[in-house]
């Protein structure tokens, strides 16, 4: 890691692993939501989640620099089943549009980092993308999550954490 203070270095160095469930590291699909915020606030931030986006491009390539060592395990997570999109409809916009897959596999998995090449790495939910982190204690997903986190912590005596 090459930019931030010893803090921030620091804590990079303590983090384990990081679990990502569906995010759109290389953009998603905005196309049902750009309506909707078109001449907003958040539609700047909208737009930097498509899949051409220069934002997501850089942010992929500074998280890939920050975490270049193999001590921390970075696992990713992403969805099988379409999730609604939204639509307008008489009463406003609601989550009732054709369906879609919001953030798909090649988006969703961080790929970068050589060593994370495999079935370890990335897990295929069948869900969409609202549920794919909601767990029950009965839950297969549950208990796979569960597992990975505990395979992480395992062998870690201490780990010094620093206050931001």
């Amino acid at each position: 890691m090459t930019d931030g203070d010893e803090k921030d270095k620091a804590n990079c160095l303590a983090t384990r692993g990081i679990l990502f469930f569906g995010v759109p590291s290389q953009g998603m699909d905005i196309s049902s939501l750009v309506a909707i915020v078109n001449g907003k606030v958040n539609e700047n931030f909208l737009k930097g989640l498509r899949p051409d986006s220069e934002i997501l491009r850089d942010q992929h390539w500074d998280f890939c620099k920050a975490f270049p060592y193999r001590s921390c395990k970075i696992i990713s997570f992403y969805e099988t089943e379409y999730s609604p999109t939204a639509k307008r409809g008489p009463n406003g916009w609601k989550m009732n549009g054709e369906d879609g897959l919001l953030v798909g596999p090649s988006s969703a998995t961080l790929g970068s980092r050589a060593w994370e090449v495999g079935p370890n790495y990335s897990y295929a939910i069948k869900r969409n993308h609202s549920d794919m982190v909601k767990f029950s204690l009965r839950d297969h997903w549950y208990s796979i999550v569960r597992q990975i986190l505990n395979d992480l912590v395992e062998g870690i005596e201490s780990i010094e954490y620093i206050d931001a």
